[in-house]
Order: structure tokens, then sequence, then C-alpha cells
């Protein structure tokens, strides 16, 4: 960490986690986020985020500014697909602007727009897939 680097615990309501992170501070409420901290947290590194600090002390992460055009949504299947299940799935992510990636057999990433309010697991469940999100 350099010397303009400090350590924040961001709060994320969305996904109802706390992450301790690396930032440089820009001003009172933004922050650059300066580390790679993991495909499961909605920040990327590199962006620029606001946050509001909340009773507990934590920084709660209002919104991105600057940064990624994309969010990745992670789930994990006990079941291996066929491709044939895949590819229709696969059509309608793309349809929406975003696309289906496979990882390890059991790891389906779902990769959309930030603006999108398109919603995958009702995607899985009309063609009977289990998938839970991570």
């Amino acid at each position: 960490m350099s010397s303009r680097t400090t350590r924040i615990d961001i709060y994320d309501k969305r996904e109802n986690k706390i992450t301790a992170v690396a930032v440089e501070q820009l001003g009172s409420q933004l922050f650059t986020l300066t580390e790679y901290v993991g495909p499961y947290f909605s920040v990327r590194q590199g962006e620029v985020f606001k946050t509001r600090l909340n009773k507990d002390g934590q920084h709660e992460l209002l919104s991105v500014l600057k940064g990624d055009k994309y969010t990745e949504r992670v789930f994990l299947s006990p079941v291996i697909y066929e491709e044939s299940i895949y590819r229709p799935v696969a059509d309608e992510i793309a349809k929406q602007g975003g696309y289906l990636d496979i990882r390890f057999d059991h790891a389906i990433v779902v990769v959309l727009p930030r603006t999108s309010t398109f919603d995958p697991v009702q995607l899985f469940l009309q063609y009977n897939m289990e998938a839970n999100e991570v």
C-alpha cells in the first residue's frame, strides 16, 4: 500500500456484506479502489465510487460513479448441464447486451451491463436450471 492508500470497511447493502478494501480517498465521500478484491465485490479495481458513513462507522456503498460498464454475477450449480441447455440461456443473455461464461463446469458467470434490470435467476428457472448465487 502506498502512502496515499488506506483501508476502509465497505458495507454493500445490495449484497448485505462488509468488505475491507484498499482505497485512495478523492474527497469526503469519493474513493478509488486500488486493489483487486475479487469477482464477488461490486466495485472493481480503478473504479470511482461514492459512500456514506452508516451508524456503525462503516462506509456504505452508494454508487459507482466511473468505471466498468458491466457487472458480473456468479452462480454455482450442482448439476453439469449440456450445451443444448446453456445455448438458449446464453442467447437470451446476449439479447440483453451481456454474455454467459461457464467456469469449471459448475460456476455460471453472467455478465450484464451495469444498467440492466434483467434477472438471470428467472431465466434459469424458465429452463429448469439449478443455480445458487454466491
